[in-house]
């Protein structure tokens, strides 16, 4: 980030980014970060035998959200200052290098905030509700685009109050924190993609 009169530059960088590359000619090195290890356990066997069907399923469903997460609109909703979508504890941060079942998977792109089953969960700024619906992993889930490029995700909810279309206002209620799709506990997993990449929430918030 530069501050240009006030104004910070927001480039998004990929978890999996080269160690090195350029940005508008200028060359950018990161500096290599540990994150810490999630071993858990799913004991049922929709989950770890998965069916042709559900296969299917699940393919289906992540053309579904790669579409609705690159779509980028012009309109601003937000000011870069995001409030938490909801009470509760952080149970894992962004970037944890994931293992189900002893199984390594893909790391934690979100932030998971533990939470009782029915905590009410908040739109964290001004947006359009761009999808409303249920997953196979990620369960009841909704999305929101907040303009210029910027989008929030919720999964494994309880209940929803919103529906595609909507416009929402920061601090709404737009759902409660539940346990649908996979997990191992009620809980909100919460994602901010910017032009299509996955960042660490944290950086808004």
């Amino acid at each position: 980030c530069k501050d240009f009169d006030g104004h910070r530059l927001v480039y998004p960088i990929s978890y999996s980014s080269k160690m090195k590359f350029s940005i508008m000619g200028e060359t950018i090195i990161l500096s290599e970060k540990e994150f810490r290890e999630s071993r858990i356990t799913i004991n049922d066997n929709k989950f770890n035998q998965i069916s042709k069907e559900n296969l299917t399923r699940i393919k289906t469903e992540r053309e579904v959200y790669r579409r609705k997460i690159t779509s980028i609109s012009l309109k601003k909703y937000q000011d870069i200052k995001f409030i938490f979508p909801g009470k509760g504890i952080i149970s894992s941060e962004y970037g944890v290098k994931r293992y189900i079942n002893g199984s390594p998977r893909n790391p934690h792109l979100g932030l998971d905030i533990a939470a009782e089953t029915g905590t009410s969960v908040v739109a964290p700024e001004n947006g359009k509700v761009i999808f409303v619906g249920e997953f196979f992993y990620r369960g009841n889930l909704i999305i929101i685009d907040h303009g210029n490029g910027i989008i929030s995700t919720y999964s494994h909810l309880n209940k929803t109050f919103v529906f595609e279309g909507d416009n929402v206002l920061k601090n709404s209620k737009i759902a409660t924190v539940g346990s649908s799709g996979r997990v191992t506990g009620p809980h909100l997993h919460f994602e901010i993609i910017l032009l299509g990449t996955k960042i660490n929430p944290m950086l808004f918030l």
